[in-house]
C-alpha cells in the first residue's frame, strides 16, 4: 500500500498490522473450528438421537459433555469478536486516511 504523504505513512503502518491481526485470529478461528468440529458433531448427534441423551434445555446444559462444547463455542466468539472489533478498526484507519489524503 502506498504511504500517505499527509500522514507520514503512519496510518499506512497502523492498518497493516491491523490486516496482520486480522488474518492471525481468522487463522486461530479456522483452526479451532478443524480442530473441533469431530467433537461437535458428535455431540449434537449424541443430543439429538441418543435414546439415553438428556431431553430438555436443563438437561442438556447439565450433562458432562456439554462443557467441552460450550468451551470451543465460547472460544469461537471470542474470537470472533475480536476479529470484528479490528475489522472496525480497520475501517476507521482507512477512512481517516482517506479523509487526510483527500486534503492533500
Amino acid at each position: 500500500m502506498t504511504k500517505s504523504w499527509v500522514s507520514g505513512g503512519r496510518s499506512v503502518d497502523h492498518a497493516d498490522q491491523l490486516r496482520r491481526e486480522i488474518a492471525d485470529l481468522e487463522e486461530a478461528r479456522d483452526e479451532l473450528v478443524e480442530k473441533n468440529k469431530k467433537a461437535v458433531f458428535e455431540w449434537c448427534s449424541f443430543i439429538l438421537n441418543s435414546e439415553n441423551g438428556p431431553r430438555d434445555t436443563e438437561g442438556i446444559r447439565a450433562h458432562p459433555s456439554t462443557q467441552g462444547v460450550k468451551d470451543v463455542l465460547a472460544r469461537y466468539y471470542s474470537l470472533s469478536q475480536l476479529i470484528m472489533d479490528n475489522e472496525v478498526l480497520l475501517n476507521e484507519k482507512l477512512d481517516e486516511q482517506a479523509k487526510l489524503d483527500s486534503l492533500a
